[in-house]
This record gives structure tokens, C-alpha cells and sequence, in this order.
């Protein structure tokens, strides 16, 4: 991985492709994506992040270059998740129990010594420490033709898993996407069945324990509405 003090010049971004809450991506080339992040802010923490948990076989884009607030990575064929249910919604049990098998998976790793990944649910020697995503959603899945890929390391941290499974519980319960008035129909009964597939293959109650934490979390998230959360602390409220 290379790592670059300088920015890509505005001039020299390929097509754009998709946008997010905080961050664009834009076409690089030669089977290669940029995300270009709105500020300046260091990648090298998640790239190294995404680097180590590809190194242990977690399915993760291989990281090319790294720069002031920008990855160029390896482009990855396929919808997401998300967009597949959008088409299917008959596969929200099949993706809801792949989404939690996912967790599953990540949470084996052991986060990577010599990084300094924040800790917003603690990473002391008390609690086994893994590796975090905290943005592990449906949208943050691509289903390629290899199988799922975990995208948008932004938030990766290190602590306990069921930390993670909490944020991901509350995004599946919680969170409010922009929904066209069919698909303000379609959706609620989908995300249940979604969350319910989630919760079976997670352990349940030790995510309960983190939910208000994770909550606090999602509230102190400048891209959330105050309507989600609003919603986000109704749903918690509603857990104990």
C-alpha cells in the first residue's frame, strides 16, 4: 500500500459513481475506485485496518494508495445489499442471517497490534477486543460476484463484538433512509424480517448490554437526522 502526503487534485477525479453521508467515490481505473472524503481528515488508520483484516481472510477490498482524506481501492462488482433487497425483498432472511454470519466472522479477528484504533465501547484487557466495523449495514455490503464484501471501514475500532452487533441492531430497527411512498409500504415489514434473521445468528442479550451506549454513539453522529434519533431512542427504550 502506497501512503501519499498529497491530495488528487479535483482535476485529475474520475467519473463519479456513488455518494455517501460523508464521503464520494469516483472512478480510478483500472478496476479501482477513490473515495474521496470532504476533508482532509487521515485514512491511514482504516486503511491499515482494512489491510489486516484481508491479511486474516475477512472479505475486504484490497487498499492501493492512501492519502490526505482519500483510499484508492480495488472496485468491487455488484449491488449492495441494500440494493438488493430494493429488487428482492423476498431475500431479506437469506441477507439478514449473512449480515449477522458477517459479524460473526469479523469479530474472530483480533484487532491488530501497533494501530491505534479508537475505542468508543473500551478495548482494555478485561473484555476480549476484536475488531469493530460500526457501520455494518446492509448498505456497507456488496454482493459480489465472489461472494459479500464489507466496505466504508470509516468507523472501525476495537472492543467488544457485541458492541458491534448493537450498533448494526439499532441501524436494522431504527434508522430512517430517504423512502419513496411505496417504499415507505414495502420497507417496515422487510426490516423486520431482516432484524429478526439478524438476531438469530447473533447473541441477542449480550447486544442488549450495549445498546445505549451504541445509541449515545449514533446521537453524537453529525450525518444522523434528529428525527433517527429520536426514533433510535424510542427503540432502545423499548429493549430494556
Amino acid at each position: 500500500m502506497e501512503v501519499s502526503a498529497t491530495r488528487t487534485p479535483d482535476a485529475d477525479l474520475g467519473r463519479r459513481l456513488a455518494a455517501g453521508r460523508d464521503g464520494v467515490i469516483h472512478d480510478a481505473g483500472n478496476g479501482r475506485v477513490l473515495r474521496r472524503m470532504p476533508s482532509d481528515r487521515d485514512q491511514l488508520v482504516e486503511a491499515q485496518a482494512m489491510e489486516h483484516a484481508r491479511d486474516l481472510g475477512f472479505p475486504v477490498p484490497e487498499v492501493f494508495r492512501v492519502g490526505p482524506g482519500e483510499i484508492e481501492m480495488e472496485r468491487i462488482a455488484g449491488p449492495t445489499m441494500l440494493g438488493d433487497l430494493s429488487r428482492r425483498p423476498w431475500r431479506a432472511a437469506s441477507h439478514g442471517g449473512l449480515l449477522a454470519r458477517l459479524h460473526v466472522d469479523l469479530h474472530r479477528l483480533v484487532a491488530p497490534a501497533g494501530i491505534a484504533l479508537p475505542a468508543p465501547f473500551g478495548c482494555g484487557e478485561s473484555i476480549d477486543v476484536s475488531m469493530l466495523h460500526l457501520d455494518l449495514h446492509p448498505g456497507n455490503v456488496m454482493l459480489s460476484p465472489g461472494g459479500p464484501v464489507v466496505i466504508d471501514w470509516t468507523n472501525v475500532s476495537c472492543g467488544p463484538g457485541p458492541a458491534d452487533d448493537a450498533d448494526t441492531w439499532i441501524l436494522l430497527a431504527a434508522a430512517a433512509p430517504d423512502l419513496s411512498w411505496w417504499q415507505r409500504i414495502v420497507v417496515p415489514p422487510v426490516r423486520r424480517v431482516l432484524a429478526r434473521a439478524f438476531l438469530s445468528g447473533i447473541d441477542a442479550d449480550a447486544a442488549r448490554q450495549h445498546l445505549r451506549r451504541a445509541a449515545e454513539r449514533r446521537a453524537d453522529d453529525p450525518n444522523i437526522r434528529p428525527g433517527e434519533i429520536a426514533a433510535i431512542r424510542r427503540f432502545v427504550a423499548a429493549q430494556r
